[in-house]
């Protein structure tokens, strides 16, 4: 009998050491021009967010992306039902994109809004509205020319 010898990276040693505190899939919308979902699986570690291509891919394989939830404030949108959104803090914004994540269901949005509550930095009346920041930032974005035209 043979035995396959090759040793593969276990990168559940670089994960903290923290209670786990939510993991599932959710649907993430692609960056850039399409805007389309991606079905990922995500893990809620302490203050850590991060997400994987399939949930073998966990043990197996770095995570696509983390994000310190320290960074981010945390909405929940009601014109897309089950969405939430994380918004990149401006103040500390390095080149951090927005996330839009789709749960299938309200039970499962409700779990997964408790759980980011605990880590996300919450807005204060003091501030402005998560809100008019991602809609300042969309003015932004686009905005006519003198020619009546769309810069992008």
């Amino acid at each position: 009998m043979y035995e396959n010898r090759r040793k593969k990276k276990d990168h559940t040693s670089d994960m903290p050491s923290s209670i786990l505190y939510q993991q599932g899939w959710l649907l993430k919308q692609r960056h850039g021009i399409y805007k389309s979902w991606d079905r990922r699986y995500f893990v809620l570690d302490g203050n850590e967010l991060r997400y994987y291509k399939s949930e073998i891919s966990m043990f197996t394989k770095a995570p696509q992306h983390t994000l310190c939830l320290d960074d981010y404030q945390l909405a929940i949108t009601n014109k897309k039902p089950y969405t939430i959104l994380l918004i990149a803090n401006n103040g500390k914004k390095k080149n951090m994109p927005d996330f839009f994540l789709r749960a299938s269901s309200h039970q499962e949005v409700n779990l997964w809004v408790d759980a980011l509550q605990s880590y996300a930095r919450p807005s204060t009346d003091s501030e402005e509205s998560v809100l008019d920041k991602w809609l300042d930032r969309i003015d932004a974005i686009a905005r006519p020319t003198s020619t009546g035209e769309f810069a992008v």
